[in-house]
């Protein structure tokens, strides 16, 4: 390895490891603003309509997906409860 690139590579490894300040923080559960929950609840409205009609036109299509879509439901349900 040449000298140059041992000093790039020193260089960007210090440059991660380093830590950095950050004035964020978790949003606990019963905290968001009413403005905001409402805010994003008119917005996703939407999304959640198209992903109910094909969800529904799926499972018209092809009825054995029903187990399919439970157990991604319930694996999505497991992994909210956790503390990751």
């Amino acid at each position: 390895m040449s000298k140059r690139f041992q000093m790039a590579a020193g260089l960007v490894l210090m440059l991660m490891l380093m830590p950095a300040a950050a004035s964020a923080m978790h949003i606990m559960e019963g905290f968001l603003p009413p403005v905001w929950a409402i805010s994003w609840g008119v917005i996703s409205i939407p999304f959640v309509v198209v992903g109910l009609f094909s969800i529904n036109k799926t499972v018209r299509e092809n009825p054995r997906l029903k187990i399919l879509l439970a157990m991604a439901g319930a694996f999505a349900f497991v992994l909210s409860a956790l503390k990751i």
